[in-house]
C-alpha cells in the first residue's frame, strides 16, 4: 500500500507543541475508558483454486462493566521535546485491576460474554481492547511550530514512486528525537 510508512502515521498530528502535546496527554489521562470484548465467529471456505478464505458471519461486542477507573500514569516529560527540533512520540496503553474482586468479575463477565455467543459457526476468535477516548498511537512535537519537511505528502509519494520511501524513513528518524508513554489504568468495579 502506498500510504503506509513511517512519516504517514505523523501526518495527522504533527505540527505540535510540546505543551499541546502534554494537554493532549492529559486529557486522554482524564477520560473514562472502555474494555471491550470483541467476538467473530467465522469458518474457512475454499475456493476453485483450492486457497482458503476466512467467511466471517457474526460479530459483536459487550464492554466490561466497572465502577470506575483511576489513571496510573506517569506524568508526561518534557525531556526529549526540547533535545530535537521534531519528536516523534509513540503511545502505548495498559490496564490492571484494582484488586481481586475485579479481576473475578472481569473473569466472570468475559466468560459469560463467550457462552453466550458461541456455537454461532464453527470457529470463533475474541479480542479485549482498552479503548481510551482521544488516544492517538503517535504524534510528533514541533519545537518551531512548523511540520517536519520530511513528513509531507507530496514528498512522500514522490520518495515512494522512486523507491526512496526507506531513505526518507531514516532520515526521519536520524533528525528528530523519540518519546514513549505509556497510559495505565486501573479499573475498580
Amino acid at each position: 500500500m502506498l500510504l503506509s510508512g513511517a512519516q504517514f502515521r505523523y501526518w495527522s498530528e504533527a505540527a505540535l507543541s510540546p505543551e499541546q502535546v502534554k494537554q493532549h496527554i492529559a486529557k486522554v489521562c482524564e477520560a473514562r475508558p472502555r474494555i471491550v470484548w470483541t467476538m467473530t465467529s467465522f469458518h474457512k471456505k475454499r475456493n476453485s483454486r483450492g486457497n482458503s478464505k476466512r467467511k466471517v458471519t457474526w460479530k459483536c461486542e459487550q464492554d466490561f462493566v466497572f465502577s470506575h477507573a483511576d489513571d496510573i500514569s506517569d506524568p508526561p516529560s518534557d525531556h526529549g521535546m526540547e533535545e530535537f527540533q521534531h519528536t516523534r512520540i509513540k503511545f502505548s496503553k495498559k490496564f490492571a485491576f484494582a484488586d481481586a474482586e475485579t479481576e473475578a468479575a472481569f473473569a466472570a463477565q468475559e466468560l459469560e460474554f463467550i457462552t453466550s455467543n458461541l456455537g454461532r459457526d464453527e470457529r470463533h476468535e475474541v479480542k479485549t481492547e482498552l479503548v481510551i477516548p482521544g488516544y492517538m498511537e503517535s504524534m510528533m512535537a514541533t519545537t518551531n511550530g512548523r511540520r517536519p519537511c520530511l513528513v509531507n505528502q507530496e514528498l512522500y509519494v514522490l520518495s515512494s514512486l522512486l523507491l526512496l520511501e526507506l531513505p526518507c524513513s531514516f532520515l526521519l528518524r536520524l533528525f528528530s528525537g523519540k518519546q514513549h508513554y505509556q497510559y495505565s489504568k486501573i479499573l475498580k468495579s
